[in-house]
């Protein structure tokens, strides 16, 4: 993990719990509320009934995110250790990271509250 101890790494305030989690949000953002509206099940039904599926693409998030360190690349899985790439960048990652939670979220209360 870049040399730096698991505290620097997964702690409160280091980059990877917001960015793994982020990363999640997004593809259960497209998931979630894709299946949604295409099979009819709303999100918290999708997470109840496929866990497994859930806590592999969980896992698969956390791998990849740190393979780039274990494989020894000059950059890590933290975003900002990585040239920014035209419109791609670590602040845009961030920002559509934080929106895929809130839209998970929002569909949450609404399925639960409405």
């Amino acid at each position: 993990m870049d040399g730096r101890g698991v505290a620097d790494v997964l702690g409160f305030a280091a980059w990877a719990p917001e960015v793994i989690n982020g990363r999640c949000a997004q593809i259960g953002a497209v998931a979630g509320i894709g299946a949604k509206y295409i099979g009819g099940q709303n999100v918290v039904e999708q997470a109840h009934d496929h866990i497994v599926a859930l806590l592999a693409v969980v896992a698969v998030v956390t791998l990849a995110s740190f393979a780039p360190s274990a494989f020894g690349k000059t950059y890590g899985g933290e975003p900002r250790s990585k040239r920014d790439v035209g419109t791609f960048t670590a602040e845009k990652e961030m920002i559509h990271g934080r929106i895929a939670m809130l839209a998970i979220a929002a569909n949450v209360a609404l399925e639960l509250f409405a």
